[in-house]
């Protein structure tokens, strides 16, 4: 059985927040701590709407998408004038 040792009750579980599998509209839970010890909270998304939640959650993919890019390929980037 697994449990969320840094909550301190055991006997509460996992602290889980629910996600829309977009493929299927499935309701599945993801341990937040994997978010918060992985990802710290980059990566969620949220909306006033269902398309602007969904228009967020594509541009965090694409913002990694980019720093993974500049990370593994070292480049520099430009400087931004005043």
């Amino acid at each position: 059985h697994l449990f969320d040792t840094n909550s301190g009750t055991p006997e509460r579980g996992i602290c889980s927040i629910p996600y829309v599998r977009q493929s299927d509209g499935e309701t599945v839970y993801f341990p937040s701590n994997l978010i918060e010890n992985l990802y710290l909270s980059n990566g969620m998304s949220a909306g006033n709407t269902l398309p602007e939640a969904q228009v967020q959650c594509l541009s965090e993919i694409f913002e990694r998408a980019v720093k993974k890019e500049i990370i593994e390929n070292e480049i520099a980037l430009p400087d931004v004038p005043d």
